[in-house]
């Protein structure tokens, strides 16, 4: 067995595949252009409801979309929560001891204080899922980690990186 990776390996090694072969993540980062998935809406019919029914890639980009854009505020809430003094860091600790949480989640490991990212689009693997939002938040934390100057904060978005990756290789 070979020495451990790091999240910062990881995401290095992902960046590389991305630029050789992008559609290699296209669970991670869906490629739906938001002028092709609104015009595709126009196309079908509403339901008795009034809304126009998602389709199924539709629903993945919308789905992991909100992940995303959940992950980046919450880490944006670290970084305000540290330069005010309020422990940025720990907010991260919280997030991260939730999101490595013994399975079964309730539906996908998720910090209990924060929003839902919705209903998981079908077709999903259930067994796929929590494994698919860790590494999605470790990703987005790892980059988080390449970006800050501030070592400190820095190595808790690194060490959360971390954790979240292994805790979704154990989840496999």
């Amino acid at each position: 067995m070979g020495s451990p990776i790091s999240a910062a390996h990881t995401a290095r090694i992902l960046r590389h595949l991305s630029r050789t072969h992008p559609e290699a993540l296209d669970g991670l980062v869906p490629h739906t252009p938001a002028s092709a998935a609104a015009t595709a809406s126009h196309l079908r019919a509403p339901t008795a409801d009034g809304n126009v029914p998602l389709s199924a890639p539709e629903q993945q980009a919308e789905f992991w979309g909100a992940v995303r854009r959940t992950v980046g505020r919450i880490a944006d809430a670290a970084i305000v929560a540290e330069q005010i003094g309020r422990g940025g860091r720990d907010l991260l600790k919280s997030v991260v001891d939730d999101m490595c949480g013994t399975p079964p989640y309730r539906e996908l490991p998720w910090p209990r204080r924060w929003p839902s990212p919705g209903v998981p689009p079908n077709p999903v693997d259930p067994g796929s899922l929590a494994p698919a939002v860790q590494v999605v938040a470790g990703l987005a934390f790892q980059s988080y980690a390449e970006r800050i100057a501030d070592k400190a904060l820095s190595g808790a978005f690194n060490d959360a990186a971390d954790k979240l990756l292994a805790a979704s290789l154990r989840s496999d």
